[in-house]
Parts: structure tokens; C-alpha cells; sequence
């Protein structure tokens, strides 16, 4: 989370920014200066406010106002409209991106069993082929894919 720094040091300068979720308590601090902190441990997908204060020599000031609700990313919803079109010792698995992508951009697309092959395809959803000795994807998936140990 960013921040600014104070108007006053109170006299002494600013040693540490220590920021505070709500809910939770969960704190995160950086040595001054700084303008950024990051909190750790933080539940996907539930809403945290946060409050910054500063310390100095004297100890710690006051806590600022909240920030706005934000929520950490969650893991992303169901592919949709998955089909699966059989072929010559291959299967094409076609499928389209889920409507949530979870707070966080989906990178790849992976499907599996039977038979442990999984392929993976584009962010944007697409088809792969998975059987014989050399499993693949076709057009418009553009990362290989490999059978699993």
C-alpha cells in the first residue's frame, strides 16, 4: 500500500511506517523514508482497510485515516464451454476463459486425467490436443504442453 509522509516529524525525524489491516491486525513496516509497505498474510478474497502511523525517537504518532476497501486477489472461476472433439490417438479440448479472472490475470489454462497428459493454453481460453506419444496444442494456444510424470 502507498503513502505520504506527515506534514511534521513532531521534532524528531520518522524512523519506521508501520501499516495495520482491518480485519485481522495483520502489519507490515518499512524503514523511513519510504512511501510504500507491504502486508503479509492477508486472506484471498476478503475486503481489508488499512491505517499507517509513524514513529520517531519519541514513539509512535497517531493512526491515519483508513484507506479505501481493497481485496486481494483469489484464485479464478471455471473455464466455460468446455468440448472435447476426439481424433487419431488425440483429443481437442476447447474451452472458454472464466468470467472472473480473481483480482489477478490468469496466465495459462491447464487440463488433465485420464492418462496424466495435461496441456496448457493462453489466458484467453482456446484448445489443446492431448494423446499419443507427443501430446500438443493446436492454434490458438501457443504454449507447450507436456505429459506429467
Amino acid at each position: 500500500m502507498g503513502f505520504a509522509a506527515p506534514a511534521s516529524d513532531g521534532g524528531s525525524a520518522i524512523t519506521q511506517y508501520t501499516a495495520t489491516s482491518n480485519p485481522g491486525n495483520f502489519t507490515g513496516n518499512c524503514t523511513a523514508p519510504c512511501a510504500s509497505i507491504t502486508v503479509m498474510g492477508l486472506a484471498n478474497g476478503t475486503a481489508y482497510t488499512f491505517t499507517v502511523t509513524a514513529t520517531n525517537a519519541v514513539g509512535t504518532g497517531p493512526a491515519s485515516a483508513a484507506s479505501a476497501a481493497v481485496t486481494p486477489a483469489t484464485v479464478p472461476g471455471a473455464p466455460t464451454a468446455v468440448t472435447a472433439t476426439r481424433g487419431n490417438g488425440q483429443v481437442t479440448v476447447g474451452f472458454t476463459a472464466p468470467a472472473s479472472d480473481g483480482g489477478s490475470a490468469i496466465t495459462q489454462h491447464a487440463t488433465s486425467n485420464p492418462g496424466n497428459f495435461t496441456g496448457t493454453a493462453p489466458p484467453t481460453g482456446g484448445n489443446g490436443q492431448f494423446g499419443g506419444g507427443s501430446p500438443h496444442l493446436t492454434p490458438p494456444c501457443t504454449a507447450p504442453s507436456r505429459r506429467s510424470p
